[in-house]
């Protein structure tokens, strides 16, 4: 069965993401914004890849594989 992931940016400059099946399960928080997350968004070629975007205009790409880890920055 294919994972559906779900992504919820938070008010404390945060966003969780989780796994949907038949729960709802918390996966990671992603903890490395300095601003309001206004937008999120997984990849079209890879689930595994996050994009945010902050109200600074700064967009994050995150590899969901590796824990959140930033992998690309880009303003």
């Amino acid at each position: 069965e294919p994972e559906f992931r779900i992504c919820a940016a938070l008010a404390d400059y945060t966003c969780s993401v989780y796994n949907v099946n038949e729960r709802l399960t918390k996966l990671m928080t992603l903890s490395d914004y300095s601003a309001p997350i206004v937008g999120v968004k997984f990849s079209p070629s890879s689930k595994n890849i996050l994009y945010t975007a902050t109200s600074q205009g700064k967009i994050i790409a995150c590899d969901l594989r590796a824990k959140g880890k930033i992998v690309a920055e880009m303003k």
